[in-house]
């Protein structure tokens, strides 16, 4: 298994160019249909990150990487069978992951707000003893931690049938952000930063 991050907030122009013309046709016309630049260009760079990643690892050109879509919306490889992607942005950064087995992932920018509220309505069994000694800011990062949680938990279910135990995975060197990435099988996993200009 291996994780991508891309740092996506100073990407020329130049690049964002150069990355949209490895899009597929099929993937041009969707990006014709999206209304936002913002979601435009996080389309773009997350197919940017994966192209760039999956042509390195299969030894290929970028422009061979096709990437699919299942009806849930998840991505797939069509022309790799056996290995599993996820994909997920929050606005600096985009993570991608790479994987023989069904995986899921997510990141978010942890949100310098209260979080009792969400807590107490969204993981209200999660609640530890020590909540309220807790700082702000470690409220936050819990709350984060366990949201990344749930999304990387769903993006692995809507790949395969649920089983027993889910293994999490807590990126922790993207400073003010929570990722996490979820399997079936514990996880052991390669943390690449990767440039996208």
């Amino acid at each position: 298994m291996i994780c991508f991050i891309a740092d996506i907030e100073n990407i020329s122009s130049e690049s964002l160019k150069k990355w949209e013309e490895v899009l597929s046709v099929a993937e041009k016309k969707r990006l014709s249909e999206m209304p936002s630049l913002k979601r435009r260009r996080e389309f773009i760079l997350g197919r940017a990150l994966i192209k760039k990643q999956c042509a390195v690892y299969f030894e290929k050109k970028t422009t061979e990487i096709e990437i699919g879509v299942h009806k849930n919306g998840s991505l797939f490889l069509p022309q790799e069978k056996g290995y599993y992607i996820s994909l997920s942005h929050s606005k600096k950064y985009i993570v991608f992951v790479l994987a023989n087995e069904a995986i899921g992932v997510d990141i978010q920018e942890i949100q310098n707000k209260s979080v009792n509220h969400l807590m107490k309505r969204i993981f209200p069994t999660e609640i530890p003893n020590d909540w309220n000694q807790k700082s702000d800011i470690e409220k936050q990062a819990f709350f984060y931690r366990l949201w990344t949680h749930k999304e990387a938990a769903f993006k692995l279910q809507s790949l395969e049938e649920r089983k027993k135990n889910i293994y999490f995975y807590d990126i922790t060197n993207i400073p003010k952000y929570a990722a996490t990435i979820s399997s079936y099988n514990k996880i052991k996993s390669d943390i690449k930063f990767i440039n996208l200009n």
